[in-house]
């Protein structure tokens, strides 16, 4: 039988699966909750100028502001100012030092504990107390968001997953009158006006895309991968494929393909959708035409190596333990470890790639080559992991354990069959 013609029949079987089109569902509705809402849209929209507002609480005549404390009338924004936000963190950093331990650090994106500072975690800290200390000298030579770089390479020499990593924390301050708002909106203006003279509209919404789906393809395809090669016993396969007729290779391969192929597909698809939706919401439907390859590249380069390797881990230790069940905790553990920070570590143990939000161009072009580098890792970690399935599979096959096991289920169907046939 030939690899297309076993594809083939894997595909087959596959779209008949009652936990693909549960996990469809899953995945459908992830989308629509987290990428297809306004807030998404949000991030490819021009921005608002506000409108000058009295302070609702002082017009109605219900207090004093020696009552209650005083609120922005206009709410709070995010500390842009580079000096502001390296002040900020000169004082995390001279305190963290001052009592020998950081504040926290996270463990699997929901644990913290206190960890005292080694001598070479107080050597990365004093060094980005002088970069610090530079921006401050010298704010014309640094953006915010540069600032915030230089506490997120802290975070990676120290380790990973502290207050120091981007999103760790957010520093921000009020708007208390019309002018400040009306400021805090021209810098808005300025930003999204260099967005789309750069064309990064559409590229930063797919990596948005890409983000939130990455999110299911670190864990959902392993619920179908897992439990792929287990379904020789249900469907009475054993012995064609205890058979010396079909190659390891060739059997293992054609059913990794076609999990591989019909669940890039679905998200490819999501992606179709996601192009044509934010193209609606943001220009019109006409802009689908220029959303659409953009979508389906991102879609295509940072999300298949992740189902791919999925995939694989699934199979591999499926058919390496013989148990299905044995997988899931494992790629659990390994997508807590993969979630966190939302943005700005692409180290080769990060299973899929966080970059939540639709901005931040620079910064995105800054991590290509390691974004790059991850997914060509997992690329080619897959396929070592499925060779190593191939390999384990083809050792099982030629010991023959899957013959003693067909000779076991088969002794114990006749048994079967000869106390009903006495029954009767």
């Amino acid at each position: 039988m030939s690899f297309l013609t076993l594809l083939g029949k894997e595909l087959g079987m596959l779209s008949r699966n009652l936990v693909v089109y549960l996990l469809l569902a899953v995945i459908v509705l992830f989308y629509w909750t987290n990428y297809a809402t306004e807030e998404s849209w949000s991030e490819g929209r021009a921005p608002v100028p506000p409108t000058e507002t009295a302070d609702p609480f002082l017009a109605s005549g219900e207090g004093t502001l020696e009552e209650v404390p005083p609120m922005p009338v206009y709410g709070f924004k995010e500390i842009t100012d580079p000096v502001l936000i390296a002040q900020r963190y000169l004082w995390m950093l001279e305190t963290d030092l001052q009592r020998g331990w950081m504040e926290r650090r996270i463990i699997f994106g929901a644990f913290a504990h206190k960890s005292r500072l080694s001598q070479k975690d107080r050597e990365h800290m004093k060094e980005t107390i002088s970069d610090f200390e530079r921006v401050v000298k010298e704010p014309t030579k640094y953006t915010g968001i540069e600032a915030k770089q230089i506490a997120a390479d802290l975070d990676s020499a120290l380790g990973g997953w502290t207050s120091y990593m981007r999103e760790g924390v957010t520093f921000i301050e009020p708007i208390e009158t019309f002018e400040d708002a009306m400021e805090s909106y021209r810098v808005l203006e300025t930003n999204y006006a260099e967005r789309v003279a750069d064309g990064q509209i559409y590229p930063g919404m797919a990596r948005l895309f890409s983000d939130y789906m990455g999110l299911t393809a670190g864990l959902f395809p392993v619920f179908l991968a897992a439990f792929a090669m287990g379904r020789d016993r249900s469907s009475r396969m054993f012995e064609l494929v205890a058979s010396r007729s079909i190659r390891a290779w060739r059997y293992v391969g054609a059913r990794y393909s076609a999990h591989v192929i019909l669940i890039s597909l679905i998200y490819l698809l999501l992606a179709t959708v996601g192009a044509w939706q934010t193209a609606a919401a943001l220009d019109g439907t006409e802009a689908f035409g220029a959303a659409l390859p953009i979508f389906l590249s991102y879609a295509a380069g940072w999300l298949v190596p992740t189902i791919m390797a999925t995939t694989a881990f699934g199979m591999l230790i499926s058919i390496a333990t013989g148990s299905g069940v044995a997988v899931i905790p494992l790629q659990i553990v390994w997508w807590f470890i993969s979630v966190f920070p939302l943005i700005g570590d692409y180290r080769l143990h990060k299973l899929f790639l966080r970059f939540n939000t639709g901005a931040e161009a620079g910064t995105f072009h800054r991590y290509a080559d390691m974004i790059m580098a991850n997914r060509l890792f997992y690329v080619f970690l897959a396929l070592a992991m499925i060779t190593a399935a191939t390999i384990i599979w083809e050792r099982k096959r030629s010991s023959g354990k899957m013959t003693k096991s067909v000779f076991n289920l088969r002794r114990k169907q006749a048994g079967m069959l000869l106390q009903n046939g006495n029954e009767g």
